[in-house]
């Protein structure tokens, strides 16, 4: 991992999710990040954001790290993803839904996995806000429960694996499905 310096541009930060996070985790909007960008000049800082949420540079910093670690543990391929599927798939076939080695979380609207796999649990999510509610009680559950939650664009499920791992639950991942 790049070492993060409060002069480090945020575009160099290389999350897929950054307006995401910035707005979750720091209050910082895409029009925040708009309106500190001049018209050709640098992208906001890191000390731009400690700056806007009032936090000291070093927690923003070690925030931020934590955040780039989780992201790259927690990110399943959608190859990695097919196959934990298929696995899923078999065993279900053989054994029905209590076997299960994995939970699989469908947060999208189009609710594609729900539909074609019985086996797949479906959230009827709009918002972050009503995302954290529902997860609230999974970060009372055991650390070794095997979690992956899926959406169109990985936005949400993104936002599930954060939140979980930042709970302690070390078995929780995302995808998407485009």
């Amino acid at each position: 991992m790049k070492k993060i310096k409060p002069q480090t541009p945020l575009v160099n930060l290389e999350l897929t999710y950054l307006d995401l996070i910035l707005e979750q985790v720091f209050f910082y909007t895409k029009e925040n990040l708009d309106s500190g960008r001049q018209k050709e000049g640098p992208s906001p800082t890191v000390q731009d954001i400690a700056d806007h949420s009032m936090l000291p540079v070093e927690k923003v910093i070690q925030r931020l790290q934590n955040i780039v670690k989780i992201s790259q543990q927690a990110l399943l391929s959608q190859r990695q993803f097919d196959d934990i599927l298929q696995k899923l798939i078999v065993s279900y076939k053989q054994s029905g839904a209590e076997s299960l080695e994995w939970t699989i979380y469908d947060l999208s609207t189009e609710k594609n996995l729900c539909v074609t796999y019985g086996f797949v649990q479906l959230f009827e999510l709009y918002s972050f806000h009503e995302l954290i509610g529902v997860l609230s009680p999974f970060s009372l559950r055991s650390s070794e429960q095997k979690i992956i939650f899926v959406c169109e664009n990985g936005n949400k499920s993104y936002s599930a694996a954060l939140y979980l791992r930042e709970c302690g639950m070390k078995n929780v991942f995302y995808t998407h499905l485009t």
